[in-house]
């Protein structure tokens, strides 16, 4: 038996039912633009790893993100046919600056960006950690 087995655990879109750091990584591919709320999905892969790697579909123009919107429904229609149908609305792809910006205001220090990839398919590829809080030193003994 493997010790990388593990079971699946469905979660409602809001809380992991996981402790505070209970993984050192949490990987989301391809996830936060399907996301109903990417922030809190983003917040909740924070609280519970003590690193996040994001890999995420991006795009520089408008013209660019009309034909990625495009191209995911049509991959989501070929993989799961009907069943992605609800998914469609959902979609919230980001430029790179801008996902970057939204894991800054959740208050992760992102350690590393890399672009890659090239049309029709642009992908970044984020490592975020929680900012490390400052230690206070001072003394209060007396």
């Amino acid at each position: 038996a493997s010790d990388a087995a593990r079971p699946l655990v469905r979660y409602d879109g809001r809380r992991l039912p996981f402790d505070d750091k209970a993984f050192n990584a949490v990987v989301l591919y391809f996830v936060l633009h399907h996301a109903d709320d990417a922030e809190v999905v983003l917040r909740e892969a924070l609280r519970v790893g003590r690193r996040v790697v994001v890999v995420e579909s991006v795009y520089r123009t408008q013209g660019e993100l009309r034909v990625l919107t495009f191209l995911d429904k049509l991959a989501n229609r070929l993989r799961g046919g009907s069943q992605m149908a609800d998914q469609e609305e959902l979609l919230h792809f980001r430029t790179a600056d801008a996902w970057r910006e939204l894991a800054k205001g959740l208050g992760a220090t992102v350690d590393f960006v890399r672009e890659h990839g090239s049309l029709p398919h642009r992908q970044a590829t984020f490592r975020l950690r929680e900012q490390q809080q400052p230690c206070n030193t001072t003394d209060r003994g007396g």
